[in-house]
C-alpha cells in the first residue's frame, strides 16, 4: 500500500496489496498546490485500487465516506465526492468532479464522467457509462438509460413497501 500527499485515512479501514492513496490528480493545470484526499471509516479497498487528491480549482478534496467496498482495479479521480455504503465492482472508474451519493451500487467496469452525479441508492448496470446524471432511487444501464426503480436495492436497504411503491 502507497499513501502519498496530504490524506486522512480514517479507522478501521482494510487496505489490500498495490493500494495508492493520494497520489497526485491527473490533470494538467494541478501545480503541486496543498490539496487532499480524507477517507472515512470502515471502508475495504481491495488490490490497485486508487484515490487522488484534490485540485485547486475543484474544490481541493477528494472525499470518500464510510463503510465503502470499493473492487479491484476501482479509480476515484480528483475533486470526487464518494458517499458512504456503496459497493464499487472491479474496474469502476470514477472521473474528477463525479459526485456519487449514499448507497450506490455500480457493477463492473461503469465508468462515471466528470461533473456527473449518482443520485443516493442508485444502481448502475455493467459497463454504463454515466456521461450525464443518474437520478436517486433508479437502475440505470448502458449510455444513460434509466431503467426504472432500483426496487431490489431499496427493499434490502430497509424501505418499507408504501415508500417504494410512491416513488
Amino acid at each position: 500500500v502507497t499513501v502519498m500527499g496530504h490524506t486522512t485515512i480514517g479507522q478501521d479501514n482494510v487496505l489490500y496489496p498495490n493500494v495508492v492513496l493520494g497520489g497526485p490528480p491527473q490533470d494538467k493545470k494541478f501545480k503541486g498546490a496543498s490539496t487532499r484526499l480524507e477517507m472515512g471509516n470502515g471502508n475495504h479497498c481491495r488490490e490497485a485500487f486508487t484515490a487522488h487528491i484534490g485540485t485547486e480549482k475543484g474544490g481541493g478534496v477528494t472525499r470518500i465516506g464510510n463503510n465503502g467496498l470499493f473492487m479491484v482495479n476501482t479509480h476515484i479521480g480528483h475533486d470526487a465526492q464518494i458517499g458512504s455504503n456503496c459497493i464499487f465492482a472491479n474496474n469502476v472508474m470514477i472521473a474528477g468532479h463525479a459526485i456519487v451519493g449514499d448507497t450506490v451500487n455500480l457493477a463492473g467496469c461503469v465508468g462515471v464522467h466528470h461533473f456527473c452525479s449518482v443520485g443516493d441508492f442508485a444502481y448502475i448496470g455493467a459497463y454504463s457509462r454515466i456521461t450525464h446524471d443518474a437520478p436517486p432511487f433508479c437502475k440505470t444501464d448502458g449510455h444513460d438509460l434509466v431503467r426504472g426503480l432500483n426496487a431490489v436495492g431499496l427493499q434490502r436497504n430497509g424501505f418499507p413497501e408504501q415508500a417504494i411503491e410512491a416513488l
